[in-house]
């Protein structure tokens, strides 16, 4: 599957600021009910190799229309809980990946201790990571799936590259594209009132 180019415009004025949002507070208690999330691509874009041995990430097939992320790594330094995540959005709009307004940077040893996006229920089940505390060892991630109720609600529909860079300080630990649809979810017809007949 060939990825369409990213547009590095960002379309935005002298004021960067006012076109991204920076986030250094948790995310709020998310729950939506109207669309679901398609994964595509995952795909390892670079990483330190003074800090990591290997570092591999994929969407694979788990059926026939359902892609799961597995990832597996060897990390040769101890990194604590001081890992930084910046995410980036880009929207698909006129066959390339556009630059979209939300930028955030979090940490991801407090955001996993209040669950957000329900990541720690799904880590804990699906890998041996612990963001607290990641000290050097072979680590890796199977089957997991994003709890899509868990995201914010009234996202706009379509494909968006997320692009998650990880710093420790000031040095770049790797950067992993992640491809995916927001689709709307299937409608279930036992939630549609029935139409009383005369």
């Amino acid at each position: 599957m060939t990825i369409p180019t990213r547009d590095t415009d960002t379309g935005c004025s002298a004021t960067v600021h006012g076109c991204r949002f920076y986030s250094s507070i948790t995310f709020l208690d998310f729950f939506q009910d109207d669309y679901d999330i398609k994964l595509e691509i995952a795909r390892v874009q670079s990483f330190n190799a003074s800090v990591y041995k290997y570092l591999k990430a994929d969407f694979v097939l788990y059926n026939r229309t359902e892609r799961v992320l597995n990832a597996s790594w060897e990390q040769i330094v101890d990194l604590g809980s001081d890992i930084m995540l910046e995410v980036q959005l880009y929207k698909f709009v006129s066959n390339e990946y556009r630059f979209f307004p939300v930028f955030v940077t979090v940490n991801p040893c407090s955001e996993f201790s209040r669950n957000t996006f329900g990541a720690k229920t799904i880590f804990s089940k699906t890998s041996n990571i612990d963001p607290c505390n990641m000290k050097k060892s072979i680590y890796h991630v199977r089957n997991a799936v994003p709890d899509s109720s868990k995201f914010p609600p009234h996202l706009p529909h379509g494909k968006y590259e997320i692009l998650c860079t990880f710093t420790y300080y000031s040095y770049e630990l790797s950067v992993i594209e992640f491809y995916v649809e927001f689709i709307d979810k299937p409608v279930d017809w036992r939630k549609i009132p029935k139409r009383n007949r005369h």
